[in-house]
């Protein structure tokens, strides 16, 4: 795209915008709720995109997509997903005809468990191409983004993953927290928070914490969160096999009870295989626990190394088994200060970090487009 002019100062045209798709978690509420007040955001498929540029052509509309699941989720075969993908982009490129602005936020390289892998890489390179503006969460992720997706270059926008302090209630005490999951309370208590599904490696974890753990206090694990399929049978046969004290709690977590679960945690284990951007992390460190992670992706640039997580390559083998291993024989005023670091690290990732840059860019984008389809109305 040709470079185009900064908007005069002063202008405050309000600018529609339609996110797709809407998920439960509070992370797209926090982050439109940061953006400046001229921002009208609103959950919205691509119809409604096209209905709102329909209504008012000389109106800045913005589409912006945050997941990519969600257009081939659904569709049993290839051939219907493949479909399914090909009206999406049809859709998106009437949007674009018709003046409309288009923003991709890059949550992950790939969809998780994809039915359709192949597919899913074609689609994300499409929409990479199709985006006007492309929002990453930190420098890191987005070399990866560049790397798989190339024809994001120059369409880039940096926006940090901001902390959760304060969304969730946090209260109760750490000996209280244990007390209600019946944790006795001189383990060393591992959480992995979140939606249960097999690219997050629980079974793989479960598989060398017995090693990790020998000669150190009694480790308990904790894995709480909706399952997708059938990794809740997975989970328990690994935990059996291995001798693994284990908490499971396979159902979506309430918002007033997210502080039992974190609060009674000494490490956020996220050994996941992949990742790009993750919400567990930041949601770990705002409740002041430090995080055994992938060096991948947001991880590289939020985590510092000893200081509120520990990083390990997902490509080493027993990269995961020594970061469990630091973790676990850790002294526990070392860990304690690990903990207020986390806490710390957590307070600097504030959410409106980028929102104006990018509603201006989104003005930009429109006032370039609108101009392109009046010249071609006019010659």
């Amino acid at each position: 795209m040709a470079w185009i002019e900064p908007m005069e100062v002063g202008c405050v045209d309000p600018v529609k915008l339609l996110y797709w798709p809407r998920y439960t978690n509070p992370y797209q509420q926090l982050f439109y709720s940061a953006a400046p007040e001229e921002l009208g955001a609103e959950h919205g498929p691509i119809e409604a995109a096209l209905a709102a540029i329909s209504a008012d052509p000389s109106k800045a509309v913005c589409f912006h997509l945050h997941w990519l699941n969600q257009i081939i989720r659904g569709n049993s075969s290839e051939l219907q997903a493949r479909r399914g993908v090909s009206d999406f982009l049809r859709r998106l490129g009437a949007f674009k005809r018709g003046g409309g602005v288009f923003a991709w936020t890059v949550h992950n390289l790939a969809s998780h468990d994809s039915p359709h892998p192949a597919l899913d890489q074609m689609l994300g390179a499409l929409v990479g191409k199709a985006a006007d503006i492309v929002l990453l969460h930190s420098e890191s992720a987005a070399a990866e983004v560049r790397r798989v997706f190339p024809a994001v270059v120059g369409k880039e926008l940096m926006i940090r993953h901001g902390n959760y302090i304060g969304t969730y209630p946090n209260e109760i005490t750490r000996a209280e927290a244990r007390q209600r999951l019946s944790i006795a309370q001189d383990a060393r208590v591992l959480l992995c928070l979140g939606a249960i599904r097999p690219y997050k490696g629980i079974e793989q974890m479960i598989a060398v914490l017995p090693n990790a753990a020998r000669g150190g206090p009694p480790v308990h694990l904790v894995v709480a969160g909706r399952p997708s399929g059938m990794e809740v049978s997975g989970i328990e046969a690994a935990a059996l096999r291995s001798h693994v004290r284990l908490t499971l709690e396979p159902q979506e977590i309430a918002p007033e009870e997210m502080q039992v679960f974190l609060n009674a945690a000494d490490w956020m284990a996220l050994p996941y295989r992949q990742i790009l951007t993750s919400g567990s992390a930041l949601l770990g460190l705002s409740f002041g626990v430090p995080v055994i992670a992938p060096r991948r992706g947001t991880l590289v640039d939020l985590i510092e190394e000893g200081r509120d997580g520990l990083l390990f390559d997902p490509c080493e083998p027993a990269g995961l088994e020594q970061a469990l291993r630091t973790a676990l024989c850790m002294p526990a005023a070392m860990r304690e200060a690990m903990a207020r670091r986390a806490l710390k690290t957590a307070r600097a990732q504030s959410w409106a970090n980028g929102q104006g840059e990018f509603v201006d860019r989104i003005r930009r984008v429109h006032a370039f487009r609108n101009a392109g389809l009046a010249q071609a109305r006019d010659s």
